[in-house]
């Protein structure tokens, strides 16, 4: 794909044969937390990780992270809101 002016298509096209990204949050300067679903042996989950700028401007990822499967989704997005919630009262 010749052209591409998004920002956030180099990413995609980087990712490694069966993952797909979900969405980049800017966390800093220096990084950003990707939320990607990956495979390992078969098994699908998603990602979510925290990747550096090296001193190329390469995106790399660290071991900041959390992988999570299809169970186990609805209780942490469930405590995250409570979370929320908590930091806003």
């Amino acid at each position: 794909m010749e052209g591409i002016l998004y920002p956030w298509a180099k990413a995609i096209y980087e990712m490694k044969e069966g993952s797909m990204l979900i969405a980049e949050i800017q966390k800093n300067m220096k990084e950003k937390i990707r939320v990607s679903i990956e495979e390992y042996r078969g098994t699908r989950f998603i990602d979510c990780r925290v990747y550096f700028e090296d001193e190329n401007g390469e995106w790399r990822p660290t071991k900041k992270g959390i992988a999570l499967n299809a169970d186990s989704i609805k209780e942490v997005i469930e405590a995250l809101q409570k979370a929320s919630k908590e930091l806003k009262a």
